[in-house]
């Protein structure tokens, strides 16, 4: 069974190649736009939009005048789908992090073997 149960239910084969999404709402409609990073002659889309429509729900705002007032609740998919979308996108954002300082600790590694082999060989010159 997959990480992403939400974003497997989508359709979504491949969460790995995500890359970016963008939420935004339009008459009680919210829209989800996924980005994905395909090679070069992929026929696959390089973007899905998905839609999630609004519950509408009555609700007293004032109950001495028996007020009422209609709010839309939102999707509870769309609020899964973008935690793991948030889960997803940060696990590669500490993956690459982890990968630049591991580069740079090689780097200082590599800075600290040379100036030790430079120290040997000035110490063996002096002999």
């Amino acid at each position: 069974m997959s990480e992403y149960k939400t974003l497997t239910e989508m359709g979504i084969k491949n969460p790995d190649q995500i890359v970016r999404y963008n939420i935004y709402n339009h008459n009680n409609i919210d829209f989800l736009r996924i980005t994905y990073k395909r090679q070069s002659g992929s026929l696959l889309p390089r973007s899905r939009r998905y839609q999630f429509g609004r519950a509408s729900k009555m609700v007293v705002t004032d109950s001495g005048t028996n007020q009422r007032e209609t709010i839309h609740e939102v999707s509870p998919v769309f609020q899964r789908a973008l935690s793991e979308l948030d889960m997803l996108l940060d696990k590669s954002r500490e993956t690459d992090i982890t990968k630049d300082h591991i580069l740079e600790e090689l780097d200082r590694l590599e800075r600290d073997f040379q100036a030790s082999q430079a120290a040997l060989r000035a110490m063996i010159k002096q002999l």
